[in-house]
């Protein structure tokens, strides 16, 4: 009986692999110590010799696949795989893209500079063609060494000159600021009694020689026709257009002027 148990156990081993040795008993130990010692040698040997086969034939093909990509690369996979690297690491993606990007801005800076310049050629067709009429140069007057000291002077005394202002214009808001005569029979400005406001006289007057001419040195004539600048003097005159001369008119008016070489103060804005 102990040797049919003996034959039953070292068959089961190989198959009862993950199960450890010792749980495994052929039953009650026998009385006889001899040949209590044979039975646990022998498996002890079958243990040893079935111990190392199933780890080999089990956990080799499991343990493959999922240490496959730590294993070491071969001489023939590494040009392969550094190519894929080169491909697909960011570094290398960013590289490509900034140089990209350079070509891509030098093409925009060579189309920016070439619509730069087409833009400046539009601007200064359109600054000729477009918008405002270019205008002739300033015609100035010819005048005497007498009249331009007058002017000089004149403009200095007009910064002196104080602002008069109609009486009693500052206690009624009826009455508007601009110069009145006072003409009243008991009006104290009229008479200069004690403290008043300034009153036009004299005394503030400029000099004679630039007295009744515009800023630019012309003597002004208001003109209605165009036949009126018939007796304008192109080197001493100017003319001042009427504000009730109409558009069509207005336009004559200049175009004569500009062939007469006449200055005109109020152009028409166009």
């Amino acid at each position: 009986m102990e040797r049919k148990l003996e034959k039953k156990v070292v068959k089961q081993r190989p198959a009862e692999v993950p199960a450890p040795v010792k749980k495994v008993s052929p039953g009650p130990a026998p009385v006889a110590g001899k040949e209590t010692a044979a039975p646990e040698a022998s498996q002890r040997a079958a243990a040893a010799k079935a111990a190392p086969a199933p780890p080999t034939v089990k956990e080799g093909p499991e343990e493959a696949p999922r240490k496959a990509p730590e294993r070491p690369k071969g001489p023939a996979e590494r040009p392969a795989a550094g190519k894929t690297e080169e491909a697909g690491s960011p570094p290398e993606e960013g590289e490509v893209e900034a140089e990209i990007m350079e070509e891509e801005d030098g093409a925009g800076a060579e189309e920016k500079d070439e619509k730069a310049e087409k833009g400046e050629k539009g601007a200064g067709k359109a600054k000729k063609g477009k918008g405002r009429k270019k205008a002739a140069p300033t015609i100035k007057p010819t005048l005497g060494a007498d009249v331009v000291r007058a002017m000089a002077l004149r403009k200095v005394l007009k910064g002196k000159t104080p602002r008069f202002i109609r009486q009693e214009a500052y206690n009624y808001k009826r009455l508007a600021p601009s110069w009145r005569r006072p003409k009243g029979t008991h009006s104290k400005l009229r008479h200069h009694i004690r403290y008043r406001i300034n009153v036009v006289s004299i005394g503030y007057g400029g000099p004679a020689a630039a007295r009744g001419l515009h800023p630019s040195g012309f003597a002004e004539v208001l003109v209605h026709h165009p036949l009126d600048l018939d007796r304008v003097d192109p080197k001493t005159m100017a003319a001042r257009i009427a504000r009730g001369v109409g558009t069509r008119k207005r336009r004559m008016i200049e175009q004569r002027a500009e062939r007469k070489g006449i200055r005109i103060l109020n152009r028409l804005q166009e």
